[in-house]
């Protein structure tokens, strides 16, 4: 089988998000909240997959506030 019929029968991107997304920092604030660094790089390419049609996932083995919100950013007006 091509290479490129291998690759027509991806419907799924899951990608590892501490580490793999990030940098692996997590930063806890004064307040208890916390950041991580994700590269935009990433998000775009994610973009991209989803407008050629692909689903695209996020795994984490800890809960966190901003990995949803990375996942499913709010919608600008921009």
């Amino acid at each position: 089988m091509s290479i490129e019929a291998k690759a027509a029968r991806i419907k799924l991107l899951l990608f590892d998000v501490d580490g793999v997304l990030t940098n692996g920092t997590v930063l806890v604030h004064h307040d208890g909240t916390e950041s991580k660094n994700f590269a935009i790089r990433d998000g775009i390419a994610m973009v991209w997959a989803q407008r050629a049609g692909l689903k695209v996932g996020f795994l984490s083995a800890r809960t966190s506030p901003t990995t949803p919100h990375r996942a499913c950013p709010a919608p600008r007006s921009w």
